[in-house]
């Protein structure tokens, strides 16, 4: 496997980039918490793989965890997240958030290198962008995060790296019910404009369509199966995804 080529762009000037404990950093040391990095590769490797070193730059032994968030994926690739250990790789867009039930204890003003993003690009032409966040147990706010774009075959079309918390923030929603058989009722709580998808697992879009506050869908004429729902803002940003069964 030869690994993709790092370079570090812009630099996110948000609350959550300054941890009182922790701060994330490339192999080389280099601090990118809060920041985001682009790692290139092609749709036709196994894998592409970036590692980072978590440091405690506190006085205290901290227990620290680690949560994946899907910013803006490409719905047909797998991912994995090692920290310790590596877990099964698991479909794009099926977990908005996921929080590795495993914690690593890391010491006052020590590291720890074994959180590692692992994408499967599966022949995909794209780019999958992914926020990996430290934080400490028992206090989330006391967090270090970064932004990794994978780029398989084609650039990030919004401009590499520059991204917005406000832009990819997660908004609520309601999908029901699940499982489905004729219709599927989604619901937002801000009164605005979303486009919503439903993808199935080989990862193509089956339904397209504008939703403002709330609208029911007609899928009695869908393959029965598990399928993913995407909303996206009208950026283009995916805002939240859930996965649903019809049967």
């Amino acid at each position: 496997m030869k690994k993709g080529i790092l370079s570090l762009v812009s630099f996110i000037s948000v609350s959550l980039a300054f941890s009182q404990s922790l701060q994330i950093e490339l192999g080389d040391g280099t601090n990118v918490s809060g920041q985001c990095v682009e790692v290139a590769g092609s749709e036709k490797v196994f894998e592409i793989v970036e590692d980072f070193t978590i440091r405690n730059i506190s006085g205290t032994d901290k227990v620290v965890f680690v949560k994946r968030t899907e910013l803006d994926v490409n719905c047909s690739t797998t991912h994995a997240v090692c920290w310790g250990v590596c877990p099964p790789a698991v479909n794009s867009c099926s977990e908005i958030d996921k929080t590795s039930g495993l914690s690593q204890t890391i010491s006052a003003g020590g590291t720890n290198n074994t959180l590692a993003g692992h994408h499967y690009p599966d022949n995909n032409v794209g780019y999958s962008i992914y926020r990996y966040t430290a934080f400490v147990d028992g206090d989330p706010t006391d967090n270090a995060y970064v932004d990794l774009v994978y780029e398989h075959g084609a650039p990030n079309p919004s401009g590499g790296c520059v991204l917005s918390l406000k832009n990819h923030k997660k908004i609520d929603m309601l999908v029901s019910p699940n499982p489905a058989t004729n219709k599927l009722n989604i619901a937002f709580y801000d009164g605005k404009n979303y486009e919503v998808q439903l993808i199935n697992i080989l990862g193509k879009v089956v339904l397209q369509k504008r939703v403002v506050s709330s609208s029911n869908i007609d899928v009695s004429g869908l393959d029965r199966g598990v399928y993913f729902v995407k909303i996206s803002d009208t950026n283009g940003n995916t805002v939240n995804s859930k996965k649903i069964v019809l049967e």
